[in-house]
């Protein structure tokens, strides 16, 4: 089974304290602040209590938030569409007027 814990510093928790976000990506973060950071493997038992609560639209929603909180590139991406989107729309206006005309 996977799980991510972390175990911090106090020098870490007052940074993240710090940070204003409403939609806290805690793995991000942590990553974010540039902290050395350490990976220690080991074995988790399974849940005890029944099943997990996070459904795929939850897990979704968690990375959606991921991708799109520590880049500026889904910006840019969004951005790059609305400009061509906008282009093929102003074409298609002086296409139509061209053929009303």
């Amino acid at each position: 089974m996977l799980g991510i814990f972390h175990l911090m510093n106090r020098k870490v928790v007052e940074e993240l304290k710090k940070m204003r976000v409403t939609n806290r990506f805690l793995r991000g973060m942590v990553a974010w602040l540039g902290f050395r950071q350490v990976g220690i493997s080991y074995h988790r038992e399974g849940r005890y209590a029944g099943e997990s609560g996070y459904t795929l639209k939850k897990l979704l929603r968690i990375a959606l938030d991921g991708i799109t909180s520590f880049s500026i590139r889904p910006l840019r991406l969004a951005s790059f569409f609305g400009i061509v989107f906008g282009i093929f729309c102003f074409v298609g206006i002086g296409w139509s007027l061209i053929g009303y005309f």
